[in-house]
């Protein structure tokens, strides 16, 4: 069984020995979400203990600058880029909604962006405030990064929020 992390644990040499090692693992590893982000296509991932549980797709309502079959500029193409912004607002609140109702329905306390700045910016503030506070890192976007990449560096931005976290808790 191919662990998502490293353990810090030592091996002991017992009846069974790997059962302290996967125990530890277990205790330190919690379910949360990712949701990688752009203007006009987006996903969410609810990853659990192991691996990615379940995905969702959201592609944004942009308008094509060129007519297909012809080739040539279509006449929507002024008007396109007047209204990018408002489009890619539409975008951020449907994937914001979704967000939302998969955060309730699942029960994750932290939530991982994956965009640019900019952009992440621009979703947070789409976000419920009760929702907006369950954002704890935000991972740069990387075109050429797989997704199994993307999750493995969300899943260590979210356990160093949740060391701060605890280390806040600890001197309070």
């Amino acid at each position: 069984m191919e662990l998502p992390l490293r353990l810090v644990n030592r091996l002991v040499i017992e009846p069974s020995p790997y059962v302290r090692p996967v125990v530890h693992a277990l205790s330190l590893l919690e379910p949360f979400v990712v949701v990688r982000v752009s203007n006009d296509d987006s996903s969410i991932y609810l990853v659990n203990e192991w691996r990615v549980s379940q995905e969702g797709d959201f592609t944004g309502p942009h308008l094509k600058s060129t007519d297909r079959q012809t080739g040539e500029l279509a006449v929507k193409e002024y008007y396109a880029a007047a209204r990018v912004d408002q489009l890619a607002e539409l975008h951020h609140k449907d994937v914001a909604n979704a967000l939302a109702k998969l955060v309730e329905s699942s029960g994750v306390r932290r939530v991982a962006l994956c965009a640019q700045h900019d952009i992440a910016m621009g979703f947070r503030r789409m976000l419920p405030a009760t929702l907006a506070a369950k954002v704890v890192a935000e991972i740069p976007w990387d075109a050429a990064a797989t997704t199994s990449q993307m999750l493995v560096s969300a899943r260590e931005a979210v356990e160093a929020a949740k060391h701060k976290e605890m280390e806040a808790l600890a001197a309070a």
